[in-house]
Parts: C-alpha cells; structure tokens; sequence
C-alpha cells in the first residue's frame, strides 16, 4: 500500500513540476481580427506616461511594413501623438518617414494595426514610400506625447 501511494506522490509531483516548466507555458497571444500574433513578435519601442509604443516588421507583398501596437494602462482614453523614425541596415543614422506627426486616441487597453491592406487604423500601419523596402531594421517613436483625456 505504502509503494502505491509513493508512486502516486510521486507521479503527482512530476506532473506539477512539469505544468510550471517554463517551455510547456504558452506565450502570450494578441488576438486580431486577421490573424494571430505571438506577443514575442513585438518589440517594445518605449514606454511613457502609462503607454507602452511597440512596432512589428513584417512583409505585405514584396515590401515591409511595420505594425504599431500602443497599450494603455491608465485609467481612461489617451491620446498619442509621435513622429516615426525608421533605421535602415547599413545606414549611420535613422530617417524620418514623413514631416506630420502621427495623432490617435487610444483607450485603455491596446490598439493594434494588423493589415496593411485597408487598416482600419492607418496611423499604425506604416509603410514607406520608396518601394520596394526590404532593410528595415527598426522603428523609433520620436516626439512621442501622451495627453489624457
């Protein structure tokens, strides 16, 4: 009897030591109405006044595109403003992708541009003018400003 509850403790504490096994806990996922997104696709730009700025390049045809995902923690809407800035491999320096700063209001949670075909947020699709662009290497959110509303 002692040799079969010891095989039970026993068989109980592998499988929980499994269950909290690092390589068996899923990553978290983005849920969008085109498709799935692993939250390890993203990579966090910056963080300011309870808003985290992240980007995901990607491909839409032959060109790259690059995805935004803002994430809002305070309490109500905000509104995001900021210029984009794109590094290209090889270059010294980051380019700026267009004179106007970009402006949308946010409310608390995350808003995501997902497609690059007729977003439904185009301020968080950017896709540069030159085509075909193909050595994006990363993304800046410069003059970021973040204004509760």
């Amino acid at each position: 009897m002692q040799t079969n509850c010891t095989r039970l403790a026993g068989a109980l504490l592998c499988l929980v030591l499994l269950s909290w096994s690092p390589k068996l806990i899923p990553a978290p996922v983005l849920q969008t109405n085109d498709f799935t997104v692993s939250a390890e696709e993203w990579t966090l730009a910056t963080e300011k006044s309870g808003v985290k700025a992240y980007y995901r390049i990607t491909t839409c045809g032959e060109d790259q595109v690059i995805y935004l995902r803002l994430v809002n923690s305070n309490a109500g809407a905000v509104q995001v403003s900021w210029k984009g800035v794109l590094q290209f491999t090889g270059e010294p320096s980051p380019r700026s992708i267009k004179e106007d700063l970009s402006q949308i209001t946010i409310q608390t949670g995350e808003t995501t541009g997902t497609t690059c075909v007729n977003p439904s947020v185009p301020e968080l699709v950017v896709k540069p003018v030159d085509a075909p662009v193909v050595n994006i290497e990363s993304y800046f959110f410069q003059q970021l400003t973040i204004t509760q509303n």
